[in-house]
């Protein structure tokens, strides 16, 4: 008997141990540009939609919002492997930003998803992902 209870309490605390990184905290204000793509691919990673939806510029919401089903979709199979800072972009004569291209999996096969990144108001912002 006490041989089971210590193999659970082992179990138990190697799970807890192995267990995932916490996501970053929902009001994260990402202040450069490796911050705001490490904030959304761990969000994404951790398939919280309201999370990512805070990263992405107030202006850009509603069409986030109108592709909530498509990336919900996504979110329950791809996963981010990989993101890579492009080049510097000015978005609507506004805005400075970079390109952005995430590399995500399913676990067969790789795709690519470009997006920009801006500042605005002292944060970094998703723009287009």
């Amino acid at each position: 008997m006490i041989r089971l209870a210590l193999t659970l309490a082992l179990a138990g605390a190697t799970l807890v141990a192995c267990g995932t990184r916490p996501p970053p905290p929902a009001d994260a204000r990402p202040t450069t540009p490796k911050s705001a793509a490490a904030a959304w691919a761990d969000a994404y990673n951790a398939r919280r939609p309201a999370q990512l939806r805070t990263l992405v510029h107030p202006e850009r919401r509603d069409g986030f919002d109108a592709e909530r089903a498509t990336l919900d979709a996504r979110l329950g199979t791809w996963r981010v492997v990989r993101y890579v800072l492009g080049e510097p972009v000015t978005v609507d004569d506004r805005f400075a930003g970079y390109t952005l291209a995430f590399e995500l999996t399913d676990g067969r096969r790789l795709d690519e998803r470009a997006g920009v990144l801006i500042e605005a108001d002292g944060r970094w912002w998703v723009w287009q992902h």
